[in-house]
């Protein structure tokens, strides 16, 4: 009874917002399969980026990013020193990816290790990409529509 109890009062915290579910780990996520559309809309935004840069689509990619996102990553230089690259135009990159007459495909290993929506309007993705890199995604919410603002990844 008290195992219910418990478990009914996360699950009606969840609903409201107050507790962070972590979508992979959360044992409560799978327990009370609560359904947030902003988050299913979120992750179909985080897997248009995905798999629309492995099948080189410049639609899925522009789908994904805000026309004004940027994209910062961690680099090393020869020498082993780590520094902070920025494209501030993400069209530019995105177009690039897209032009890759190459790519990968779909169906990568990739998984979203956590996502935090703040106030309906922000929200917080991080990302894996097999053993390879970390993604962080910051997205807002504008006219209904969840957009990549920013990117930033580290190499693993």
């Amino acid at each position: 009874m008290k195992k219910a109890i418990s478990a009914l009062s996360v699950g009606l915290l969840a609903a409201a917002g107050c507790v962070h579910v972590n979508v992979t780990e959360d044992v409560y996520a799978d327990e009370f399969e609560i359904y947030d559309p902003d988050v299913a809309a979120i992750e179909a935004v985080v897997l248009d980026y995905f798999d629309g840069q492995g099948e080189a689509s410049l639609e899925r990619l522009q789908r994904a990013f805000h026309p004004d996102s940027s994209m910062f990553g961690v680099m090393t230089t020869e020498d082993g020193d780590e520094y902070l690259r920025v494209w501030p135009k993400m069209s530019e990159v995105i177009e690039n990816w897209a032009a890759n007459e190459n790519p990968p495909g779909a169906g990568r290993d990739g998984q979203v290790l956590s996502i935090e929506v703040v106030d309906e309007r922000l929200a917080v993705v991080t990302f894996r990409y097999a053993d390879r890199f970390y993604d962080a995604f910051t997205m807002v919410k504008l006219d209904g529509e969840w957009k990549i603002a920013a990117k930033t990844f580290v190499r693993q």
